[in-house]
């Protein structure tokens, strides 16, 4: 429907690119519904955590609501609560647990949600990229395909509602995506790691009320855990959401390279948590803050110094007050903020967390694959500078070594080196890219 107004609104040319990106999309879903079904068929299902979570909701099946007591096979049960009850509704889908092939095909059906909602973001911001190439890229992953379907994670369901929220913002829907955000912290806490991202578009958007929409968020995290608060609200408040938990160094896939007694470190861990927040602040000071700052970037916005960050500009306050203020249509409050910009900004929220967490366990790469392609193209664009084809070429291979290396089951030091190198060079490539392109035909 999209591509059909944009034939009447932008001409046949763009009308017509906009609907063979459409039909491309629908063609490739199709393929992965088909691939889907057919790997779930043919490829044996391994037992990793799908056990240890129906034995962690059968405690709370039979009344137990400490959160202490809460165990499976794998260690005790350290998710919120929206875990709790999706969970506690798949172990009656699936006949108490028993029945794998029909939380397969439940897991077939989530995953094609997300295809399906990653699609249509692609979609939103397709002038910005080469939106084919990346559409097919997304399909590509073996270990994204086994996460879903061969394993049943928790992780699939919470980028679900996470890639609906952002989606939601793109539409300009923030409360409801508010809610979806919200949905997706209670099912696994890697979603607060788009937090930062997420906060700073509500305070550019909304301004001071932007308070109506945190309150949101947190009312639902009170809602969806109203049993355990009521009963044992420590014991949820500290296992929920347990923020100094360190995973074994045999199972890391980024960190590896470290030996293990640095590892388990907790001066690595105050290290890597200073270094992710000292991030946070320094994409806000030179990209989030600025309203359009694709644009403002490419016409040759003035570098940030030391002083406008210690000394803020009287304009910046202005914003809290009169949100959307630098925006073209200053009087309409109904204005969204550019797609390019919200989808740009919570990405790279998230992929700061994962540039300096500690452990990256193997089904922890659908945290981020889906926006793989959106940081190669769109958060480090294309320099009208360079050849075009040498940039391409670079980008598939990074994309291609970063697929390998989480295919290498179990991973070694070189993996792992060549992995946190990958990302670090990529973190860097982000943050010093200054110019983009209008448009990538």
């Amino acid at each position: 429907l999209d591509s059909l107004r944009l034939h009447s609104e932008m001409g046949l040319d763009e009308g017509l690119r906009a609907a063979q990106h459409a039909l491309f999309s629908c063609c490739m879903w199709i393929v992965e519904a088909v691939f889907s079904c057919v790997i779930v068929w043919k490829v044996a299902y391994t037992e990793i955590d799908w056990k240890a979570y129906m034995e962690e909701v059968t405690g709370v099946i039979d009344g137990q609501y400490d959160y202490m007591q809460l165990r499976g096979g794998t260690g005790p049960l350290v998710y919120p609560a929206g875990f709790v009850w999706i969970y506690t509704a798949l172990y009656y889908l699936t006949d108490r647990g028993t029945n794998i092939f029909r939380a397969q095909l439940i897991f077939i059906g989530i995953y094609l949600a997300v295809q399906l909602t990653v699609f249509r973001l692609y979609y939103c911001i397709r002038q910005r990229l080469p939106f084919l190439l990346c559409i097919l890229l997304l399909c590509l992953s073996k270990r994204v395909h086994s996460i879903f379907m061969l394993r049943c994670f928790n992780d699939c369901i919470a980028m679900m509602f996470l890639y609906m929220a952002i989606l939601s913002f793109v539409k300009n829907r923030w409360k409801l995506g508010c809610t979806l955000f919200s949905f997706g912290v209670s099912v696994k806490m890697n979603i607060l790691l788009f937090s930062p991202g997420l906060l700073c578009l509500l305070l550019k958007r909304f301004g001071i009320r932007c308070l109506l929409h945190l309150t949101i968020c947190a009312v639902w995290q009170v809602v969806l855990a109203t049993p355990f608060l009521i009963h044992y609200p420590v014991s949820y408040l500290k296992r929920a959401f347990e923020l100094d938990r360190v995973f074994f160094h045999i199972w890391t896939v980024n960190f590896k390279w470290l030996p293990e007694h640095i590892f388990v470190s907790k001066q690595l861990g105050l290290v890597l948590l200073g270094c992710t927040v000292l991030s946070w602040i320094l994409f806000y000071v030179t990209k989030w803050r600025h309203a359009e700052f694709q644009t403002q970037l490419q016409n040759g916005a003035k570098p940030v110094t030391w002083g406008t960050v210690l000394v803020p500009h009287k304009k910046h306050f202005e914003r809290l007050v009169q949100p959307g203020k630098d925006n073209n249509n200053n009087n309409n409050n109904n204005t969204n903020l550019p797609n390019t910009e919200i989808i740009q900004t919570m990405i790279e929220s998230n992929f700061i967390g994962i540039v300096f967490c500690r452990t990256l366990h193997f089904q922890f790469y659908v945290w981020y694959f889906h926006t793989i392609p959106l940081l190669l193209f769109l958060c480090w664009p294309i320099s009208p500078n360079l050849p075009k084809v040498g940039s391409y070429l670079v980008r598939l291979v990074m994309f291609v070594v970063i697929e390998v290396i989480w295919n290498i089951f179990p991973s070694n030091t070189w993996s792992s080196f060549t992995l946190t190198w990958l990302h670090w060079a990529l973190f860097v490539l982000i943050l010093t890219s200054r110019k983009t392109k209008a448009k990538i035909q």
